[in-house]
């Protein structure tokens, strides 16, 4: 901003130096036709359209700075927008990419579970096909035991077998219970987990996708305004160009009149000493001389 501070500065110093030299030029050709012409003519009407030019000039060279500056600016303001973009564009690639990981990683754990609740339901059916086995064992030594009662007299060697029967099933029903507790308990746990995981990752996924539909929004903002913001410098190119061309058929007018009032200077000079009886400056030196 500080840089083109300096260059309307700079122009504005250009403009007010080609009105003084302007002003000097005009002072020399009322001093030279004073001085030269014979007969005096009324210039004002020249030097009032000179003015007018000049004002016009001026106010154009400001409105030519002006217009430059808000052209920069607006470059500026598009670099800003683009950047912004860009910017924006990685974030979104970057979030699609870790959706496309967290959906992967979904689908693996999709696959895990599936893996696992057939592994569960293998073990049930070995649970239930192992407490079959345990009941069929226990029903064949209860047999054993009923048949040998019926053979052998009630003794106390009988009442002690069957008590150690009876211990030995209760121990095995107590560690069969305890696996299958054991069993349970590490199965559900590994459910809850996966279960557990796959729902975060779900949420993440959802949170991912609102910051994506987010950040799409705000690329789409981002280029409806890029998109103002370069009508807006081809507006003001537009303005520049129709500026500039005002200025150089002002100036064309002006090196017109200049010009004209060059001419009219020449006629005047030609006609004065085209007339008899009258004498130039030499002339009147000379004389004043002798």
């Amino acid at each position: 901003m500080q840089e083109l501070n300096d260059r309307l500065a700079s122009y504005l110093d250009r403009v007010r130096s080609l009105e003084i030299d302007n002003r000097r030029l005009e002072s020399k050709i009322r001093e030279h036709l004073e001085k030269k012409g014979p007969q005096v003519r009324d210039w004002a009407h020249y030097f009032k359209i000179i003015e007018d030019l000049r004002a016009q000039i001026f106010a154009n060279s400001v409105d030519n700075a002006r217009i430059v500056l808000q052209i920069d600016n607006a470059r500026l303001a598009a670099d800003d927008f683009r950047v912004k973009y860009e910017t924006e564009l990685a974030m979104r690639q970057s979030v699609e990419s870790d959706i496309h990981g967290l959906r992967k990683v979904i689908d693996d754990t999709n696959i895990t579970r599936l893996q696992l609740e057939t592994e569960i339901e293998a073990l049930k059916e070995e649970l239930v096909f192992m407490k079959k086995n345990q009941e069929e064992e226990v029903k064949g030594l209860q047999a054993q035991i009923a048949s040998s009662g019926l053979t052998v007299e009630v003794e106390p060697q009988t009442q002690d077998l069957s008590k150690i029967m009876a211990d030995i099933r209760a121990q095995y029903d107590e560690l069969a219970r305890k696996n299958r507790e054991e069993l349970d308990k590490y199965w559900s746990q590994q459910i809850e987990e996966r279960t557990t995981v796959v729902t975060s990752q779900s949420a993440e996924v959802g949170a991912a996708e609102m910051t994506l539909t987010e950040l799409r929004r705000t690329v789409q903002s981002l280029e409806i305004e890029l998109d103002s913001m370069r009508n807006v410098k081809a507006n003001l190119e537009n303005s520049l160009r129709e500026v500039e061309a005002r200025y150089a058929m002002q100036m064309k007018q002006l090196n017109g009149v200049l010009l004209h009032l060059e001419s009219e200077r020449a006629q005047t000079g030609q006609r004065a000493s085209a007339r008899p009886g009258v004498r130039g400056p030499a002339e009147h030196q000379g004389q004043a001389g002798g």
